[in-house]
């Protein structure tokens, strides 16, 4: 999109007229559903919430519509940070099975203390080999900030001398914050 569509959408946008500014929230709208459909979704998620509220609804739209795994975990994810739960279950499910997102889906329910997904994130620290340490970490980080207990089963298999030192610090911490 071209500076000067941005530039005109803007100035059309705090027009006095109303139905100059509802013809370019459409627009708005319309060109959120574009931007949701370049490959490099990923730069675009991140960025989508700066548009705030308005692009709730084609996100919405996009979840219901696409078959795309990675489309439906990022709209989520920009969902969630503005304030909807409308993509919660694909990012309780992703958080245990994706590969490529499960970290960043932990850190956002977290953040947005989304409390349910406490029995997700430790059934993925379950099913997550002891090589994948950012992943570790971030997941137990995610669950101490949720208030979720760490259980027993893997206090002891994150406390063995084969676990990456990363991993063992944390969990040492984690145990002396509990006791």
């Amino acid at each position: 999109m071209k500076q000067m569509d941005l530039t005109q959408l803007r100035t059309d946008m705090l027009s006095d007229d109303l139905e100059t500014q509802i013809l370019t929230l459409d627009r708005a709208c319309q060109m959120v559903q574009e931007i949701v459909a370049i490959p490099q979704r990923f730069l675009i998620a991140e960025r989508l919430h700066r548009l705030g509220p308005t692009v709730i609804e084609p996100l919405q739209s996009l979840l219901v519509k696409s078959d795309n795994s990675e489309v439906k975990i990022l709209s989520s994810l920009v969902l969630l940070q503005l304030g909807s739960r409308a993509g919660l279950e694909e990012l309780l499910k992703a958080v245990v099975v994706d590969r490529t997102y499960a970290l960043l889906i932990a850190r956002h329910l977290a953040t947005n203390k989304v409390y349910e997904s406490v029995d997700r994130i430790t059934n993925r620290l379950r099913s997550t080999d002891n090589s994948q340490i950012d992943l570790i970490v971030g997941l137990l980080t995610a669950l101490v900030e949720l208030r979720g207990e760490v259980p027993e089963d893997l206090m002891s298999r994150f406390q063995q001398p084969s676990t990456p030192w990363q991993v063992r610090t944390l969990i040492d911490q984690i145990s002396e914050v509990r006791y």
